[in-house]
């Protein structure tokens, strides 16, 4: 559990942050909005509201002195996160700007949740956040938390990949509708060819019998130019590669969640009260 070590030290610094600034946290989801708006461009403030809120409770728990207040205010941004990782995945949620996919939504909740729980001293619940979540929504959970709580950069994997293949399905879409357009071509010069080889032999053949039969013959057996079509293959070769490739990370990503929820299950609150925070990294 070596990973440990470096995923605790993310948690600490990141506490730390948000207690000696309490307004950091506000524009931490900031930059998370615009992160994720450039995938999701119906992301309004309408649709945030509910995250918003939370994040307030929260702020305003942390700026609390009294205890009593502190756990009220901590209590209700709890149950914003709550609230929002409990929606229903297969639905959306309608804003200003659009409907947007719930399962956005849910990794906000998560993402809130962690917060939450790392405010508190929880670690091991705050960790669990991040896996859950990534394993039950890998696309928006590598974008709402750091690639430091992983084992490598899934996500600019997937986003180099996923580039590189829809670039190499546009270029095969262009070379096949190359490619028939040039059958279509090389079809109809044969039928042109056709039909000069038949007229010549109609009209030879009126005054000289064989000898217009072997003119059409010599007319059919003309070369054509032919247009030459382009290869495909190799392009599809590449295509099948990168989508084994995205497939294998995808895959692999859901077994290093697996694996680290079910560490986390085994390790207590004392054990990683032990791990000592260093080189100290930011949770987004």
């Amino acid at each position: 559990m070596d990973w440990l070590i470096s995923v605790v030290a993310d948690l600490a610094a990141n506490q730390q942050t948000f207690q000696d600034d309490n307004q950091a946290l506000l524009r931490t989801l900031d930059e998370l909005k615009e992160r994720l708006h450039r995938v999701e461009s119906n992301l309004d403030e309408q649709v945030l509201r509910g995250m918003r809120t939370g994040i307030r409770h929260l702020v305003d728990g942390l700026n609390s002195d009294l205890p009593d207040v502190r756990d009220d205010e901590l209590r209700l941004a709890r149950a914003e996160f709550t609230r929002l990782a409990s929606l229903n995945p297969e639905g959306q949620t309608a804003g200003q700007s659009g409907v947007v996919d719930n399962s956005l939504l849910i990794s906000l909740g998560y993402w809130g949740n962690a917060h939450y729980f790392n405010m508190r001293g929880d670690t091991r619940n705050a960790l669990l956040q991040v896996y859950e979540c990534t394993r039950k929504h890998p696309e928006y959970g590598l974008l709402t938390f750091s690639s430091q709580f992983f084992s490598r950069d899934y996500l600019t994997e997937f986003v180099n990949e996923t580039a590189r293949l829809a670039l190499l399905s546009k270029q095969l879409e262009q070379r096949e509708w190359g490619n028939l357009f040039k059958g279509i071509t090389n079809f109809g010069k044969q039928v042109v060819k056709g039909v000069v080889a038949l007229g010549a032999g109609v009209i030879i053949g009126s005054f000289s019998g064989p000898l217009g039969l072997m003119a059409a013959g010599a007319v059919w057996n003309s070369e054509v130019e032919v247009e030459q079509y382009e290869d495909t293959d190799k392009l599809k070769a590449d295509i099948q590669q990168a989508t084994q490739k995205i497939q294998t990370a995808l895959a692999d990503l859901e077994r290093e969640c697996d694996t680290r929820i079910a560490d986390l299950q085994k390790v207590t609150l004392k054990d990683l009260a032990k791990i000592k925070p260093n080189n100290p990294k930011q949770l987004r």
